[in-house]
């Protein structure tokens, strides 16, 4: 009985120390992603469509 326990505990142990650390994801530039969507649209607009995808895809 007193093995099952220790053998419990160390399951307990080794599960809680393995957990990783929450790591947080950036917040968002909307600002940035406005002014490539802009710059996106006008060069769609002046047939630079290389430009486009590239600044549509930034944002």
């Amino acid at each position: 009985m007193r093995s099952v326990i220790v053998v419990l505990l160390a399951c307990v142990g080794a599960v809680l120390m393995s957990g990783s650390p929450a790591h947080t994801q950036p917040a968002p530039d909307l600002d940035r992603a406005r002014v490539l969507y802009a710059s996106a649209e006008k060069a769609l607009t002046e047939a630079r469509v290389e430009d486009a995808l590239r600044d549509y895809k930034a944002a």
